[in-house]
């Protein structure tokens, strides 16, 4: 048993969690990032904090869930700031957990990508599948549902530093029923957050190569687009990036005539035409 705990106490974890304008990476934002350093032994040596301006408004869905409005996060750092701030905070040897890690790594990874900064190279361990194969008998394996199931102290749900606590909590419960660190790292999932990377890898079929030059150069884009009631309708907007969505291709773009960038399923979208640069 103390053999097994040595490798865990010796090991920087970061438990982190995030909160967002919506759920889906790119076309929504993070307005919150926080984490917990600790070791195997359960020590604690630091948090991690921050609220977001994410530039784009938060969806009623989400504030109802994590209770962050637009006025809360007005007038916070930008995520390129936070973002750095972040990766300083990780080093370069610590090893993250989150709960369902697929999506906090796709939805962190994306941000390092819109922002252009390069991404840490941790190792993402997920205490979801770890639920799944060390706790039977339970009604699902949601946080707050082990939260309770444990007993463990519960100071709320759907905000990023308490998240993170629990996913401490839970992966150190793990720990110190006596499992050994490579088992755990095998059942946790390893990722890296390149894992976003592949969202912006999307293949444009030749009728549609003008977003290509157009988010190339810089210039504006002019297209033809079918909107939800079928009418079409001629959209100029500044491009931002190509993305892949769940079943569709997405461009993110601003029109001229808005406040904040909207998604635009490429399947929609015909005659494009590059037609000046972005002033």
């Amino acid at each position: 048993m103390e053999d097994q705990l040595s490798h865990f106490r010796d090991t920087l974890f970061i438990a982190f969690d995030i909160e967002s304008t919506g759920f889906q990476p790119v076309q929504n934002r993070m307005i919150e990032l926080s984490a917990v350093k600790f070791t195997g032994d359960g020590q604690v040596l630091g948090e991690f904090d921050e609220l977001i301006d994410p530039g784009i408004p938060i969806s009623e869905g989400a504030s109802k869930v994590n209770h962050i409005y637009d006025e809360d996060v007005r007038g916070k750092p930008k995520a390129a700031e936070i973002l750095r701030k972040f990766t300083d905070f990780l080093g370069d040897d610590s090893i993250l957990i989150a709960h369902n890690s697929e999506f906090d790594v796709k939805f962190v990874g994306s941000e390092f990508s819109l922002e252009g900064i390069g991404m840490p190279d941790n190792e993402v361990w997920d205490s979801l599948p770890m639920a799944r194969e060390y706790v039977k008998n339970i009604m699902n394996h949601k946080m707050e549902t082990l939260v309770h199931h444990f007993g463990f102290k519960a100071e709320g749900f759907h905000r990023a530093l308490v998240d993170s606590y629990h996913v401490m909590h839970l992966f150190l419960h793990f720990v110190n029923e006596g499992r050994s660190f490579d088992e755990i790292r095998q059942v946790a999932a390893p990722r890296r957050f390149n894992l976003a990377t592949q969202m912006f890898q999307v293949q444009l079929p030749l009728p549609l190569m003008a977003l290509k030059k157009s988010l190339k150069t810089g210039y504006k884009l002019k297209f033809t687009y079918e909107m939800d009631h079928g009418d079409h309708e001629e959209i100029e907007v500044n491009p931002h990036v190509l993305y892949r969505g769940e079943k569709f291709n997405f461009l993110y773009a601003t029109e001229e005539s808005k406040e904040f960038p909207g998604s635009f399923r490429l399947d929609r979208l015909s005659k494009p035409k590059v037609i000046a640069p972005i002033a």
